[in-house]
């Protein structure tokens, strides 16, 4: 029979006949077949066809393109708008400063201290977005510094009634947004000191917040205290969790995010930033359990040997519990033994590289297979559970008075 090959090597296509010698075709007239190795020819009982001659095969793989015309490519380079002598005048309230440049000192100042957390702690300031997050540290009488809003920063200016959204509702209600300084940054700037968690749309309003002075109160029962949670993510839901259901106060120590992290504040809805709240070690952290009398449970996975247990049990009982409380002296525990107080403080570590007592009590979370929760999920579902416990104690303990 007789075939077409590619020649790999050299990249030209050539002709086997049987019994003939081979064929070299020329690589430029078979630019089109460049993507077969092996294309298999009608057989036919007379001398094999030079390839050239045979009009339907090359009417195949080499069609007739007509000529075109190519167009020049379009010109995409964005046209500076034109400046008229009504675009020219800025119509902003004369108290709002515009901020030219990307280069502006006061851009790169306000995307330090939303970036690096060095920076941030040196100025003691935060980067706040959003008119109803503003407001409520307003209502709560934290001061304001800066409060900035997105329009454009140089001409052509846009007219007053083609202004929305929340730059259109700070000039209309600018008494109910005390701050120290005022300012305009167009949408590209805004999008640079916001960072790329932040939605911008094109009428934003951010604001420059000293860090809130918030305390824990005189008298704590339910402490949250995170050691070593890395991701802000989790570290922001569940400080909204605990404030949301009536917790004291959070306990940071080094390696957690602190709570005027970006990402913690935009997940935790910058509850983070007026949740009672402390950063340091575990040697405060152990003097303030003291001070307040508060007994100490580690959220931990259970140990192989007593999911074994648990297995065996559950088997021959059929019951189920709630939570699991454990340690490592005694193993599994009962609930009214490992957990009578009508105080606690709550340990999410991510990382247990503490040496706690043998007799420390430690929680679980039961699972399907048990199966092992993250520390966010495993932490709001603890602190809900640990609120209908300390409202059982509390009645418990008021009966036997």
């Amino acid at each position: 029979g007789k075939c077409l090959i590619r020649n790999i090597s050299h990249g030209n296509i050539i002709k086997v006949v049987e019994g003939q010698p081979i064929i070299e075709l020329e690589q430029q007239q078979r630019k089109l077949m460049k993507g077969a190795m092996a294309l298999v020819l009608k057989s036919k009982k007379e001398e094999p066809v030079d390839i050239e001659d045979d009009k339907e095969f090359m009417s195949y793989y080499e069609p007739e393109i007509p000529f075109q015309k190519v167009k020049p490519p379009r010109d995409i380079r964005r046209k500076k708008p034109k400046i008229t002598e009504e675009n020219s005048r800025n119509e902003y309230p004369e108290i709002f400063k515009p901020i030219f440049g990307m280069k502006h000192p006061l851009i790169k100042y306000f995307e330090s201290i939303r970036r690096n957390r060095t920076d941030r702690w040196r100025q003691r300031a935060i980067i706040v977005q959003g008119i109803r997050y503003i407001r409520e540290l307003i209502e709560l009488k934290y001061p304001i510094r800066s409060i900035c809003v997105t329009s454009a920063a140089e001409p052509p200016f846009p007219t007053m009634d083609k202004i929305t959204g929340a730059t259109k509702y700070v000039f209309d209600h600018l008494p109910q947004f005390p701050a120290e300084k005022y300012y305009i940054t167009d949408q590209e700037m805004t999008r640079k000191i916001l960072g790329q968690w932040a939605l911008i749309g094109q009428w934003e309003a951010y604001a420059e917040v000293p860090f809130p002075e918030v305390n824990y109160p005189n008298e704590m029962k339910k402490l949250l205290i995170l050691d070593k949670i890395e991701d802000p993510i989790l570290v922001g839901q569940l400080i909204r969790t605990a404030k949301a259901l009536g917790w004291d106060g959070v306990f940071l120590t080094p390696g957690t995010p602190d709570v005027y992290d970006d990402r913690v504040m935009r997940v935790s809805r910058y509850s983070s930033v007026i949740f009672p709240h402390r950063h340091s070690n575990w040697m405060d952290a152990r003097e303030i359990m003291a001070e307040h009398n508060l007994p100490m449970i580690i959220l931990e996975s259970l140990p192989p040997r007593l999911i074994e247990s648990l297995k065996s049990s559950s088997k021959i009982t059929g019951k189920k519990r709630n939570l699991y409380f454990w340690n490592k002296t005694n193993g599994l525990l009962e609930n009214d033994i490992a957990f009578s107080s009508d105080r606690i403080a709550l340990i999410i570590s991510a990382d247990l590289v503490h040496q706690f007592p043998e007799d420390t009590v430690r929680v679980t979370v039961p699972t399907e297979n048990y199966i092992s929760l993250n520390s966010s999920m495993a932490g709001v579902i603890l602190l809900n559970e640990f609120n209908r416990l300390l409202d059982e104690n509390k009645k418990n303990n008021l009966l036997k008075r």
